[in-house]
């Protein structure tokens, strides 16, 4: 009821919406979030909070949206950058699940666009990479590893995750069994894989 008072005090808005998320009432937590954004488009908290919650229920492209809004509106925002960045990798691999190789592409290359130089995205690459081999493209394939194993995340966990991708996409078993007999001088964490 307070909230009537102060339909232009943005911070009691906020406050609210805070409030319902605390309290477990996520679909009034929208409804509020959606009230902000009427009077507020460029809200990046409520954008964040419905974006997850579109993740959160496997809609992907709903999600895309309202984080591209909050990158729109603080494009310096390393968190909403971040937030578009793993929403995308998890609509490639469903766009790839359903066989889509290309649409998935797509989507990691956005997600390339949008990394900064010195971040570490091994799992964007290695997610790519797999996709790649399964194309039977395996000279990009082998570029994108390449791009993984360069970051700073290690060795080791890279060549780990990479396995378990050949394995997820398929790739060619003979691109695994690669993967397994390069790297398997690192504790014989690949080939446990």
């Amino acid at each position: 009821n307070s909230i009537k008072h102060y339909p232009r005090d943005r911070p009691v808005h906020q406050k609210l919406l805070e409030v319902l998320i605390d309290q477990g009432s996520p679909k009034l937590a929208e409804r509020q979030a959606e009230e902000i954004l009427n009077r507020w488009p460029a809200d990046v908290q409520s954008l964040l909070f419905l974006g997850r919650s579109c993740f959160e229920r496997d809609a992907m492209r709903k999600a895309l949206k309202y984080f591209d809004r909050a990158r729109q509106a603080e494009p310096f925002n390393a968190k909403v950058r971040e937030e578009v960045i793993t929403c995308l990798r998890f609509s490639a691999r469903r766009r790839l699940d359903k066989g889509n190789m290309e649409l998935a592409r797509r989507d990691y290359e956005q997600a390339e666009a949008l990394t900064t130089p010195g971040e570490t995205h091994s799992a964007l690459y290695c997610k790519w990479a797999a996709l790649e081999w399964r194309a039977g493209d395996a000279e990009r394939a082998e570029a994108l590893f390449a791009k993984a194993l360069a970051g700073d995340s290690g060795a080791l966990p890279v060549c780990y995750q990479m396995a378990v991708e050949a394995a997820r996409a398929p790739a060619p078993p003979d691109v695994r069994e690669r993967i397994e007999e390069q790297h398997s001088g690192r504790d014989g964490i690949i080939a446990d894989a």
